[in-house]
């Protein structure tokens, strides 16, 4: 089997014959780190249907699984045969790794809802401090577990498929967290003229908090559950089983929504209901890309099964 490297430009940049299509991408890219000083986790490499439109997605073939080989890609199936192989590369940029990035973001949050909680006379210099409402306290307590317990699945539970994502991601990643989540809640849910949406009822406001925190503890289940499918230092996929696994295919999105869907609800703030929309129409897209997926790789995958919400959608 040949492989010839190119540019986008089309510019061919090397070609490699010490490869047969059973040989794993790892391998590939560890050569090419070899021979460009380029780190595996920058290389991207594309194989574009040959005669199709360059255009379109559907006709690209990124060889993103390392731990497959290029027969797993049906290659030369797809090259008609011809055992000359052409992929497109691309320099991804630095890299920071997945979990760096999580850190990072759940970190933020916290800081702003500290600093506001805490130190009002730096926030709301004009207004006399008074005490914090039942809502407000019960509301910073909801925020600094639910960001702790992110930062505890980010350590001792996520299986990240992805090992790194281009640096400069971070700070668009970060604005949802530190910006969305974090000031743009928190300066209006502990201003000194924040008014509770019910008058501070204890039994209203515990029995929320009580629901809130059964979907905290579904949403830590079921990420156990999809981490148990992945075995340490591989890409492998299964089948997510139990608890509302078995009727969606995302309820850790369905167990994340609700919790802030109750958040919101609690604290009713313009603010923290625009985070919460904002959250859950990217984790419905999300469900939906992962519901194709799994139906896609998993001829066995349960037909009654929907992508976020049950019997719905």
């Amino acid at each position: 089997m040949k492989i010839i490297i190119k540019s986008k430009s089309g510019k061919i940049k090397k070609e490699y014959t010490v490869f047969n299509e059973n040989d794993k991408i790892s391998s590939f890219k560890q050569q090419f780190e070899k021979d460009f000083k380029t780190n595996p986790n920058r290389q991207r490499f594309t194989f574009i249907k040959p005669g199709s439109d360059k255009n379109n997605k559907q006709n690209k073939i990124p060889l993103t699984n390392e731990d497959k080989t290029f027969a797993d890609y049906d290659l030369i199936e797809l090259n008609n045969g011809n055992e000359t192989i052409e992929l497109i590369y691309k320099d991804l940029g630095p890299q920071i790794p997945w979990r760096t990035v999580f850190l990072v973001e759940y970190f933020g949050p916290m800081l702003m809802h500290s600093l506001c909680y805490a130190f009002p006379k730096l926030f709301y210099p004009n207004y006399e401090s008074s005490p914090k409402t039942l809502t407000q306290n019960i509301a910073f307590g909801m925020i600094i577990t639910h960001y702790l317990k992110r930062e505890f699945e980010t350590l001792y539970v996520h299986r990240f498929s992805n090992g790194t994502m281009p640096i400069f991601n971070i700070f668009k990643n970060s604005f949802h967290y530190w910006i969305l989540g974090g000031i743009f809640i928190s300066y209006f849910l502990y201003h000194p003229k924040y008014t509770p949406p019910f008058e501070d009822n204890p039994a209203i406001l515990y029995g929320i908090t009580g629901v809130w925190a059964l979907c905290e503890y579904m949403n830590f289940d079921a990420h156990v559950r999809l981490k148990n499918l992945r075995p340490p230092g591989t890409k492998k996929r299964g089948i997510p089983k139990g608890q509302l696994f078995e009727f969606v295919s995302c309820a850790n999105y369905f167990w994340e929504i609700s919790g802030w869907f109750l958040f919101s609800v609690m604290t009713s703030t313009a603010t923290g209901w625009f985070f919460q929309v904002a959250g859950a129409v990217q984790m419905y897209f999300w469900a939906k890309k992962k519901h194709k997926r799994y139906k896609k790789d998993f001829k066995d995958y349960p037909k009654q099964r929907t992508s976020l919400i049950p019997f719905v959608l």
